[in-house]
Formats: C-alpha cells, sequence, structure tokens
C-alpha cells in the first residue's frame, strides 16, 4: 500500500483494457466506479478493499470472466441485482460493509454456480437468500 496515492476515482477510459486479468485498487478513497469497468471482459481477479464504495454499476454484471472480487472494509450498502450473471465467480469478499440483504433468485445470489468462498462478516445482514442453500460449490461462508 503506497499511503500517498488515494485515487478518488478511475477515469472511464478504464474500459479501453479489454486485455487486463487482474486490477488491484485496494486501500484507496474510490467512491464510485465508472460504468466503462463493465468493457474489460478479460477481468479475472479485482480488488477493490478498503476504499468508500457505496454501490457497484450494473455493468460490473457483464464481467463474465470474473473468478475472483473483492470488496471488503467498504460502505456497500447492495449489490447489483443480477449479480448472479458471474456464473465464474469462485471468491467474494463483502466483510464489513453495510449490506443488509443480498439479491435472491437465480440472477442473484442463485446464480453464482461456481462460488466457493463468500465472506459476511460485519455486515447488517437481516436475512439470507434462499438460494445460498443451492450453491454446492460453497465451501467457506463467514457470516456475521
Amino acid at each position: 500500500m503506497n499511503p500517498a496515492l488515494q485515487l478518488k476515482e478511475l477515469p472511464p477510459t478504464i474500459g479501453n483494457l479489454p486485455a487486463i486479468k487482474q486490477l488491484w485498487l485496494d486501500h484507496n478513497a474510490l467512491s464510485s466506479l465508472p460504468p466503462s469497468l463493465g468493457r474489460c471482459l478479460s477481468l479475472q481477479e479485482l480488488n477493490l478493499d478498503h476504499n468508500n464504495l457505496k454501490s457497484l454499476p450494473m455493468s460490473i454484471c457483464q464481467l463474465t470472466a470474473l473468478e475472483e472480487l473483492w470488496l471488503h472494509n467498504n460502505d456497500l450498502e447492495e449489490l447489483p441485482s443480477m449479480i448472479g450473471k458471474l456464473k465464474n465467480l469462485r471468491t467474494m469478499t463483502l466483510s464489513h460493509n453495510q449490506l443488509e440483504t443480498l439479491p435472491d433468485g437465480s440472477s442473484g445470489m442463485g446464480g453464482l454456480v461456481s462460488l466457493g468462498e463468500l465472506w459476511l462478516k460485519g455486515n447488517p445482514l437481516k436475512r439470507l437468500p434462499a438460494e445460498l442453500g443451492n450453491l454446492s460449490t460453497l465451501k467457506v461462508l463467514l457470516l456475521p
């Protein structure tokens, strides 16, 4: 971590990197992401830990090659309703956010058919989607 580098925003041109496979933006001051991020179709790892994100653009659901999504220690209040499109996602860390609910249904959490790890510690969750019980690949589930 470079304490002198505190990115507050990403340029919209970030979407002009279609071949990028890893993008590590942790420990910054990002409060939002440009929708153009959804054009980084080769992206497999996205680390956004320790930022100020309150929400994610719906375009993040276009990152179908994504295998790891690191979002802990943000201010996320909700996830995109179509998060289930990330069929290759194996790890999603959401600990220490402001999530009260998770998207349900097959387009929500139920669509994450490759998910092996889900970190939810430190969220004010009121309920879990029933579809979590159908994720046969889930090996690690960290709850509040």
